[in-house]
């Protein structure tokens, strides 16, 4: 379960923490030098700057564009529809 109703409170900063929690599962599994890295900066045991410079996570360049809906796609076919 996750979502601002994982854990009691709720809202964006649960939704946030349950979101992280999420990530860092799947990390445990997945990638354990991901997981430590994360984990010990939610844990404040190292830095931000730590944890960049540490170079497992790289920056994302938003380069991903969304596919164009159907209405999308009706409007540019028949402009002014």
């Amino acid at each position: 379960m996750g979502g601002q109703w994982a854990e009691l409170g709720g809202g964006v900063p649960i939704a946030v923490k349950a979101g992280t929690n999420a990530a860092l599962l799947v990390l445990q599994k997945e990638n354990k030098q991901a997981f430590r890295l994360l984990a010990d900066y939610m844990d404040a045991a190292i830095t931000a700057d730590e944890f960049q410079n540490a170079g497992i996570f790289l920056s994302y360049d938003n380069s991903w564009k969304p596919k164009l809906t159907p209405a999308e796609r009706k409007h540019k076919l028949e402009p002014g529809v």
